[in-house]
């Protein structure tokens, strides 16, 4: 290993760097080291936390989207993704909560959007919870790692309607439950 020390912003783009060629050893070893200079940084903690979510270490995962949330509650990203991830592992009382944030948003932001359709999607409305998704997906021009993430579940939301009629029957909860299509979502980004 290179005994050349790194400044917290070169550590950074070395990391991204690293996780955006496949590298994942190497990000993670990079955002930890970066971690040890600046504990408080933000970035560090969400990409730290997207990267052991690809590698399906869930609790580290967790863990340092909690920290994000608890330095800078308003990252909108982490924020989603955090819920994302929650919702996979079928926390949705978590997930519903780091929700809430948007709640109170104007009606055509797509956080706003994000979280109707999966609050839509805990309650197994999934007709609304698809339709709200896909508002989501046409407001957010800015983030199309987030679209694509929002249009697999979309796309499971319509296998799992299948082709019936009337869209808004109740589903059964062994068959909807969110676990079944987000979870396999983490670690097939490519």
């Amino acid at each position: 290993m290179n005994n050349q020390k790194f400044d917290s912003e070169e550590l950074l783009h070395l990391a991204i760097h690293a996780s955006l060629n496949g590298r994942i050893d190497d990000a993670i070893a990079k955002l930890k080291e970066l971690l040890e200079v600046d504990p408080s940084n933000p970035n560090a903690h969400f990409l730290l936390a997207a990267d052991y979510a690809e590698i399906k270490l869930f609790d580290k995962s967790v863990s340092h989207y909690r920290e994000v949330l608890k330095l800078r509650p308003e990252m909108s990203v982490a924020r989603i993704q955090f819920a994302l991830l929650l919702t996979a592992l079928d926390n949705l009382d978590e997930a519903a909560q780091v929700l809430e944030y948007f709640a109170g948003l104007e009606d055509e932001s797509y956080e706003r959007f994000v979280h109707d359709g999966l609050i839509a999607l805990h309650q197994e409305r999934m007709a609304e919870a698809k339709s709200a998704l896909l508002r989501a997906i046409e407001s957010n021009s800015d983030n199309a790692v987030l679209n694509s993430d929002l249009q697999k579940i979309v796309d499971a939301i319509v296998q799992h309607l299948g082709t019936r009629a009337d869209q808004d029957a109740q589903v059964s909860s062994s068959s909807a439950n969110g676990k079944s299509f987000l979870l396999s979502a983490y670690g097939e980004r490519g």
